[in-house]
């Protein structure tokens, strides 16, 4: 019974954790789209529940300072008013339109110790289950701002164990952003608790955050040791807050984008607009609608590894290229070009692609395939054809094994009007050769060397065409017709 139970729950994981193959996900350290490509967050925090009249001016201006992510402040109603289901649908689509992900947070457990306060916030987007179900390619849920103030690591560990069991039990597959204890600036809770919490989710598609200001984010060697210390322990890592300075103390801004740089690890700076409270110099812009940025806003905007160096719209808003096909045509022969039999005719074709490489050029008698030329110039001499009508295309192949086919070309290959003006006429080894003469009803003439035939005298024969072969070895090497008279 035991091993059935087992069995049965092993593949219930195997089917969840396919559940959110639509959507992103968490491999190791990185961040995985629902393109199956490493996604890197560059972007900014937006104050929605303060300034929810503001949307429609400052995410449009947030996007076009090239963020794209988007971290919003949502409210469950304990402290501020509840952002509607209707509010958040609006969010994410214009997010979607503006071609960036969407990190939603409840700001209301901010600072808060008690587990209740978090469970509360996991609820909250239980609740919004029918808005973001099938938006898990574009949101991410960051369950709570900032829960667990004081700086310890296990009650920080069992919230979140039980808050993440919350959410997977109401069916919700999106990847999970989990900030560290004390108010987001203790990151040795990541490096103690957080390979427990992470394991936690059945889905092991949860992430951590760090807001790096005074304590966490206050020089280099802070900054650094917080990071490493955190992917050392195989986790994913966003810098989801951080400022150039903060209530009590300096923050080194430039090495928070210098080593995200380097180490692939996304980040978040706070805020867009409208902060308070002693600490107004955090707003990037001077007013929702970015009509000018800030210093700070400048670093973050235009600085070196800021946004319009380093950001990168994820794939799930990039247009799917359709692969183009190649562009093909025969050069030479021109069509209706007439030859003497038995023709060579030498194909040239003239082949692109605009989207690649071509690999390879084929070449058709109707459908029948004659040869091929697998690099430039693609030509292809076509020997020995005997008296006739022949349609000829080229089929050519782009790197991707996508063909395209020519337009066709009609040749006409016809029987020469006289011996002399054939090449084999004038060969040197015409006792090797053999004529042989017939007329139109196919009946022998004469036969002999080819040398021989030169001396014959016409009067042997019939007045009219005569249709000649030469033969080398057993093989027609030419056929003519001839018009002979007395």
């Amino acid at each position: 019974m035991n091993k059935l139970i087992t069995i049965l729950f092993f593949c219930f994981m195997i089917l969840e954790s396919n559940s959110f193959a639509d959507g992103f996900s968490v491999d190791g350290t990185r961040l995985i789209d629902a393109n199956g490509n490493e996604f890197v967050m560059r972007g900014v925090n937006y104050a929605y529940t303060w300034f929810t009249q503001t949307m429609n001016q400052s995410l449009p201006a947030i996007a076009n300072a090239n963020a794209n992510t988007v971290r919003i402040v949502l409210s469950n109603g304990d402290q501020w008013n509840k952002t509607s289901a209707q509010e958040v649908t609006s969010l994410i689509n214009k997010c979607s339109e503006l071609e960036m992900i969407a990190v939603l947070e409840v700001h209301d457990a901010t600072g808060k110790d008690d587990e209740q306060s978090l469970i509360k916030a996991a609820n909250y987007f239980v609740g919004l289950k029918d808005v973001i179900s099938g938006k898990e390619d574009r949101v991410i849920v960051n369950i709570a701002n900032e829960w667990y103030g004081s700086w310890d690591t296990n009650p920080w560990v069992s919230g979140y164990k039980n808050a993440i069991k919350a959410i997977r039990d109401a069916g919700l597959t999106h990847t999970i952003m989990v900030d560290c204890a004390g108010y987001g600036q203790y990151p040795k809770s990541l490096h103690d608790g957080g390979l427990e919490v992470f394991n936690s989710d059945p889905l092991a598609n949860t992430m951590f955050a760090i807001h790096m200001y005074e304590y966490a984010g206050s020089d280099a060697q802070t900054i650094k040791s917080n990071i490493d210390k955190t992917l050392n322990k195989g986790l994913a890592l966003c810098i989801g807050e951080f400022g150039f300075k903060h209530s009590n103390g300096d923050v080194d801004e430039q090495y928070i984008l210098d080593y995200c740089k380097e180490k692939n690890v996304g980040w978040l700076a706070w805020s867009w607009h409208g902060n308070s409270g002693g600490v107004e110099y955090l707003d990037l812009a001077n007013d929702a609608s970015g009509s000018g940025l800030s210093d700070w806003g400048n670093t973050i905007v235009n600085g070196r590894n800021g946004l319009k160096e380093t950001s990168e719209i994820c794939s799930i808003f990039k247009e799917v290229q359709q692969n183009q096909p190649p562009v093909v045509s025969i050069t030479s022969p021109s069509d209706g070009e007439k030859f003497d039999s038995p023709a060579s005719i030498e194909i040239t074709v003239n082949a692109s692609d605009p989207d690649g490489n071509v690999t390879k050029v084929e070449f058709y008698n109707e459908n029948t395939k004659i040869g091929e030329a697998a690099s430039r110039p693609f030509t292809f001499t076509w020997d020995n054809v005997d008296e006739g009508t022949y349609k000829i295309c080229a089929r050519a192949y782009d790197n991707k094994g996508e063909p395209s086919i020519s337009d066709t070309v009609t040749v006409v290959v016809e029987y020469t009007n006289n011996i002399k003006n054939s090449k084999l006429s004038e060969s040197k080894n015409k006792d090797n050769q053999i004529v042989e003469l017939y007329d139109l009803k196919g009946r022998i003439l004469y036969r002999s060397s080819l040398r021989k035939y030169n001396s014959i005298s016409s009067q042997l024969l019939p007045q009219g065409t005569i249709i000649m072969k030469i033969i080398n070895g057993g093989r027609t090497v030419q056929r003519s017709s001839i018009l002979f008279g007395h």
